[in-house]
């Protein structure tokens, strides 16, 4: 489980050893005098809408986490990240695992929400989600996440529904010179990373990263070890070239290698019930992305990206997936005049399956290859210059399962003063079904009656259709004065053709040693959901700065045509209706830093999770102009607290733990 770590810190000696060295540019800079709210409200949003618009511009529910708040916060994932986004609701499941969702849907697998990494689709398309364990990038590498919540279906596509994240990162010229990062403390057993980045030639930058991590387990409710670890060795590179004044090329790739264990109670039906199981999920992949630009005239521009996507997960004996997937897309960025520009395109997505069906999870057939074309067109007009703005697209998509669906997307932004905006839209979206619903079979819950243990198992079926949603929202944006913001977005989705697991009849299994009680996905579920989110910036001094932010979701699904569904439609009751987070950024003297985030998590009844008020706090100590220390604590509140819990079958339900790190940050 170790040897990865160890060669991952071999190959850091070894790219080091073979470099030649050059002094880096300044230490970015992470005191708050260097940062201002008009900044931040002039950062352009590239996943709203794939026009260049500005946050406080852009009609949609958005927020940006940006480097400066990812490195202040100590967050060591992308999932922590993510919750310093409002609106985001993230919970820790165990030491590898997140549930991650946006308005609703919430669970390991959030099936509504599309993640992006610089605009590749880390989306799964065998459960539907986001495998999280899988998405680690070098933190010190990215630029911003952007969040939108709310259908981002008309540009980005199917899957695309209750939001889109998209992270990304810097290029290759932000990056010059030598980054080292060591550390190690609780959960976070050990941790480093190396980067090194150089030019080419005068319009040609690069850079060359591997980090490398071993983390701890957590422990059960009655406080025992959870006897697990988790491993993980990365590198990449990104290259970055502007051959004219008008042509831009990126180049960029990952590998990566992670060793997990998840924890199980043995069955009561096993020859040890109750005893303590841990099984590897082991993981390999890769990523390499081409994008290259052109402009054409004065705001107008051509871009095409494709890339390549290879995972290998090894989960044995529930299955084993590998997949690659080759993605390509061309779009074109016209402006016709100042007040009207339009954005067109299309893309096509190849993905072969070949997947091993394992104890719980079985497909038919287990090879399988899967194609999806689209072609999309945004327009957006000024009715009134500089005030008041229409914007229509759709996206026409076809997919081998549920072959065309058009995803047609309206929205209209009023400036009714200086630094305000006011929006609404409303939305089709879609999510198609994934390999598990429609040719799968899943084992989810085991039982025993009289003495025999009773599967309860979901077959797929290949007459789904896709899930719909039309969503209604609108909101306020606005940079009060230079020291305040206010940001608040109200939503109100309405489903139809939710997947269901619709019962069927109890039968033995082959074997005659366990009875079957059999499920088959349907389209009988439909729902509702509403709420909001607000949040605020308040820069009151220099060198003080405070954050707060409020989400509420409500949600309804119900039987439809008849449908008799008792395993999904308790989706609804998955998600804390309430979070808040207030968040302190200080710089007390010079060179000493400080943060502390608080955040309130509501209970989730159904799945027995209380309430938690948890707080973060990160001091960090600029010891010299290349060298800076820093300790983190995290879950400081309470010794531990669960944060999610599977319902079924006898998976460890894991307790976060409060936890600290130190770590010292150097750069050439």
């Amino acid at each position: 489980m170790r040897t990865g770590f160890l060669i991952g810190w071999g190959l850091v000696g070894g790219m080091l050893a073979g470099s030649t060295w050059t002094m880096a540019r300044e230490p970015e800079a992470d005191f708050l005098s260097e940062y201002s709210l008009t900044d931040l409200m002039d950062v352009e949003i590239s996943t709203a809408s794939r026009m260049p618009l500005s946050l406080l511009d852009t009609p949609a529910a958005v927020g940006v986490v940006t480097a400066e708040d990812i490195r202040r916060s100590g967050a060591t994932s992308i999932p922590d990240a993510l919750r310093l986004a409002p609106g985001v609701t993230v919970s820790r499941i165990d030491l590898s695992r997140w549930a991650v969702s946006v308005r609703g849907f919430h669970g390991q697998f959030a099936k509504h929400l599309l993640v992006l990494i610089d605009g590749r689709s880390v989306y799964t398309p065998l459960f539907s989600g986001t495998t999280w364990e899988l998405q680690d990038l070098m933190l010190e590498d990215v630029d911003r996440i952007e969040v939108i919540r709310g259908p981002g279906a008309a540009l980005w596509g199917a899957n695309a529904v209750n939001g889109v994240i998209n992270i990304i990162t810097r290029d290759s010229d932000a990056t010059q010179g030598v980054l080292l990062t060591l550390g190690g403390g609780g959960t976070e057993r050990a941790f480093g990373s190396a980067r090194y980045g150089g030019s080419l030639n005068d319009n040609t930058t690069y850079r060359v990263y591997v980090k490398a991590f071993e983390r701890d387990g957590f422990v059960d409710e009655d406080g025992m070890d959870t006897q697990d670890q988790w491993t993980s060795v990365r590198g990449g590179f990104r290259i970055d070239g502007e051959p004219t004044a008008w042509d831009e090329w990126t180049l960029q790739g990952d590998v990566y290698n992670s060793e997990s264990e998840i924890a199980a109670r043995a069955s009561p039906f096993a020859a040890n019930p109750g005893e303590l199981l841990v099984s590897d999920n082991d993981n390999l992949g890769g990523n390499l992305i081409g994008r290259w630009s052109h402009v054409y005239a004065e705001g107008s521009r051509i871009q095409l990206q494709m890339y390549y996507d290879r995972i290998v997960r090894d989960l044995s004996p529930t299955f084993e997936e590998r997949r690659d997937t080759v993605d390509t897309e061309l779009q074109f960025h016209h402006a016709l005049n100042p007040r009207h520009q339009v954005v067109m395109g299309g893309g096509y997505r190849y993905m072969h399956d070949d997947d091993v069906s394992g104890l719980f999870i079985q497909f038919d057939p287990e090879e399988k290859d899967t194609h999806i074309a689209n072609v999309f067109i945004e327009d957006e007009y000024a009715l009134v210059e500089n005030e008041l703005f229409f914007t229509a697209g759709v996206k026409l998509e076809h997919h081998d399962y549920t072959e065309y669906e058009l995803q047609p997307n309206i929205r209209m932004r009023y400036h009714p003063a200086d630094r305000h905006t006011l929006w609404a839209s409303v939305s089709r979206a879609v999510r198609t079904p994934s390999r598990i619903e429609y040719e799968g079979i899943n084992v989810v819950n085991v039982e025993v009656q009289d003495g025999v243990p009773v599967l309860w198992t979901v077959f797929g079926s290949d007459d789904l259709d896709a899930e719909e949603l039309i969503a209604y929202e609108a909101g306020y944006r606005a940079l009060v004065h230079d020291e305040f913001t206010f940001d608040a977005a109200l939503f109100y989705n309405d489903y139809d053709s939710l997947i269901s697991a619709e019962p069927g009849p109890t039968f033995p299994d082959a074997g005659g040693m366990s009875m079957i009680r059999s499920f088959r996905a349907d389209n009988k579920l439909a729902g509702s959901s509403y709420g909001g989110e607000a949040a605020v910036m308040w820069y009151p001094l220099e060198d003080l700065r405070l954050k707060l932010s409020y989400g509420y979701v409500q949600m309804d699904l119900d039987q439809i045509d008849g449908g008799q569904d008792i395993i999904v439609i308790n989706d609804e009751n998955k998600t804390p209706r309430n979070q808040a987070q207030f968040w302190v950024s200080l710089d007390p003297c010079d060179d000493v830093t400080l943060d502390v985030v608080t955040r309130y998590v509501d209970s989730i009844p159904y799945l027995e999770v209380p309430s938690y008020i948890t707080a973060d706090v990160r001091l960090a100590w600029q010891a010299t102009r290349r060298v800076e220390f820093a300790v983190v604590g995290q879950n400081l509140l309470e010794p531990q607290h669960p944060e999610f819990k599977g319902k079924f079958l006898n998976i460890l339900q894991p307790e976060i733990e409060r936890s600290a790190y130190a770590y010292v940050s150097v750069t050439y």
